[in-house]
């Protein structure tokens, strides 16, 4: 129905539930795009929706910094945020394959998960989880033509998991995106 949320509540009863449960709403810190890069349109109201969805403190897209939204020379960079609370993440640039959680979703081609009882430790090898102070997060590639021409991020701070329908809603925003 119209004006429910995921869980069919209406929306004071789904901020009520995010209260009880200790889950932060939505904030809205808008990043502005790195010159020369040009997103495709409607991704701050697709990250805003993601961020809705999943119940995540953090949302953001990392772009490839050439503009081009294909294979290119230039790292990613994160284009778009809502949630972040570190301004050292709008600096920071990764590669395909760099160590932390985007750049293994880049390389492997598909969704990553950090969870506390994770294989690798992301959340002490990825700049972004330790910055935005992240207990949790899931990264999956944004593919353009070609090749990934982003990564969408969504992150969590009280250590919220992110199951299938989670991960079934963050591809299928991440299709929408490009």
């Amino acid at each position: 129905m119209k004006g429910e949320d995921r869980t069919g509540q209406e929306p004071e009863e789904a901020e009520r539930y995010r209260l009880e449960a200790g889950i932060a709403a939505p904030q809205e810190m808008l990043l502005t795009p790195p010159a020369g890069i040009a997103l495709p349109p409607g991704v701050q109201e697709e990250l805003q929706r993601l961020q809705e969805l999943t119940f995540s403190d953090m949302a953001a897209l990392a772009w490839i910094s050439d503009g081009s939204g294909e294979q290119g020379t230039g790292p990613y960079v994160w284009a778009s945020l809502l949630g972040s609370r570190s301004e050292r993440v709008q600096r920071m640039s990764f590669r395909r394959g760099s160590p932390g959680l985007a750049g293994t979703a880049l390389r492997l081609g598909r969704y990553v998960t950090a969870e506390p009882q994770g294989i690798r430790d992301f959340a002490r090898e990825c700049p972004v989880m330790l910055a935005e102070k992240l207990q949790t997060a899931l990264a999956l590639p944004v593919n353009g033509k070609e090749t990934a021409a982003g990564v969408l991020l969504l992150g969590s701070r009280s250590g919220r998991l992110y199951g299938p329908e989670e991960i079934r809603h963050a591809q299928s925003g991440a299709q929408r995106i490009f």
